[in-house]
């Protein structure tokens, strides 16, 4: 336990150090990328053998690409970003997100008695609108800034979500019945409809991501009600309201030519 906990603190601030190079050397973005999804690759293979709860290699791929999603997700805005301190605020938010996720893996391997119920599909959510934020965001950008092919862009948006549905679907303690393929699919063929939709507005790329991310927010919680069976209209017709309103900000204020 003692070398997990280190693990925990250790690792986001490796990782941290490692990407706060680009600040000097953003010609070496490729390598620092590349090390850091290996270092945090080792490092929560190396906490999930300590722990030794474990034992499928695909529960241990899915832990381990959360963790590499988030990272490649953050440094791909970083890159793009021009401003030293929304620079600096991607790095802190790096750090701050990958020691979050330490923590929760601590406390699922080694503190479960604990832990509330329900409380592994609510921290899932998270870091699954945050790894498609960052992603979009920095995909907008590609298209916006180096005209990246927009079909290619759309494949990759399909690939990462059926990766995240599919983990998902793993994650979720409610449900014991597992989905078909093809419900996987659809799920990544309409979010990949959202994203060439929103590619086609004349927002900047950020708001092109927060658009897409919040369009996703709903329709994942109307697909996890299709799991849960237990969503109040009250809690529906809240995220409904205030991801409403977050849209009408957006087309209010966003930039139209």
């Amino acid at each position: 336990m003692l070398l997990a906990r280190i693990l925990s603190i250790i690792s986001p601030i490796l990782v941290t150090a490692l990407v706060s190079i680009l600040f000097w050397h953003e010609s070496s973005f490729y390598y620092i990328l590349g090390g850091s999804c290996l270092l945090i690759s080792a490092s929560i293979w190396l906490f999930i053998k300590v722990s030794k709860k474990v034992k499928h290699p695909r529960e241990m791929f899915f832990y381990i690409i959360i963790g590499i999603l988030v990272n490649t997700g953050l440094l791909m805005v970083l890159i793009l970003l021009e401003n030293l301190w929304f620079k600096l605020g991607i790095v802190v938010l790096l750090f701050l997100v990958l020691l979050f996720y330490f923590e929760i893996l601590f406390g699922r391997f080694f503190k479960t008695s604990i832990l509330e119920k329900g409380q592994e599909i609510l921290n899932y959510k998270f870091f699954e609108i945050i790894i498609l934020f960052f992603i979009s965001t920095s995909l907008f950008g590609f298209i916006d800034f180096l005209n990246y092919s927009k079909f290619l862009l759309i494949a990759t948006v399909f690939a990462i979500v059926l990766l995240l549905s599919r983990m998902n679907e793993f994650f979720s303690t409610y449900d014991q019945v597992k989905k078909s393929f093809y419900f996987h699919l659809l799920i990544a063929l309409i979010a990949s409809e959202i994203f060439w939709a929103v590619i086609s507005l004349s927002f900047v790329y950020y708001l092109k991501g927060i658009l897409f991310s919040l369009i996703y927010l709903i329709f994942s919680i109307l697909r996890d009600n299709e799991y849960q069976k237990n969503l109040t209209k009250k809690v529906f017709r809240n995220y409904l309201i205030i991801t409403s309103l977050l849209l009408i900000i957006i087309l209010l204020t966003a930039r139209w030519f």
